[in-house]
C-alpha cells in the first residue's frame, strides 16, 4: 500500500458513494489508474463493505449506552443461548467478548430508558447471565466509524 491508496481510502471514507472520475481528480491519478488501485485494493480485503449510516434519531432511537454482561459458565450450551438473545435484538448494535469481569460489551442504541429497562430486564432472565452494569451515553466526542490507513 502507497501514499495513492491511502488517499484513495481516505476519499472513500469521507464519501463511499465518489465518482470514479472524481476520485481520481482527488488523488490526482488517472480514472483507469484508480480503478485498478480500487480493484485491487477490493480483492485484497480492505474493505468490510460500502454501507449507509443511519441517524438512530431519525428512528426514533437516540437513546445510547453500553452494557457489560456477566456470566455464570462458560458451557457451550449457555453461551448459544445468550449470543442467539443478541443476534435476535435489534436495538443491540454491536457485541463484543472481552476479557475481565465480564464477559461481553454491548452497544445498545433505544428508543427510551423505559425500552431500554425492558430489554436489561430480557437480557438477565437468559440463562447463565448473573450481572450487568449499564452506562449511559450523554454526549459523542469522537465516533469514528473506521480505522484510518496509516
Amino acid at each position: 500500500m502507497d501514499d495513492f491508496d491511502r488517499k484513495i481510502l481516505l476519499a472513500l471514507q469521507k464519501n463511499a458513494r465518489i465518482s470514479l472520475t472524481e476520485l481520481s481528480k482527488t488523488v490526482h491519478l488517472s480514472l483507469p489508474a484508480v480503478r485498478t488501485r480500487l480493484l485491487k485494493l477490493q480483492d485484497q480485503g480492505y474493505f468490510i463493505s460500502f454501507s449507509a449510516i443511519l441517524d438512530p434519531e431519525k428512528f426514533g432511537k437516540g437513546f445510547t449506552c453500553y452494557c457489560l454482561i456477566q456470566l455464570s459458565g462458560h458451557t457451550a450450551f449457555h453461551e448459544e443461548a445468550f449470543e442467539k438473545f443478541i443476534l435476535e435484538n435489534q436495538d443491540i448494535l454491536e457485541c463484543y467478548r472481552i476479557t475481565g469481569q465480564y464477559e461481553y460489551l454491548l452497544k445498545i442504541i433505544t428508543k427510551s430508558s423505559r425500552r431500554l429497562e425492558e430489554l436489561i430486564r430480557k437480557i438477565r432472565a437468559v440463562e447463565n447471565v448473573i450481572n450487568t452494569n449499564t452506562l449511559t451515553v450523554l454526549n459523542t466526542l469522537k465516533g469514528e466509524l473506521s480505522v484510518k490507513p496509516d
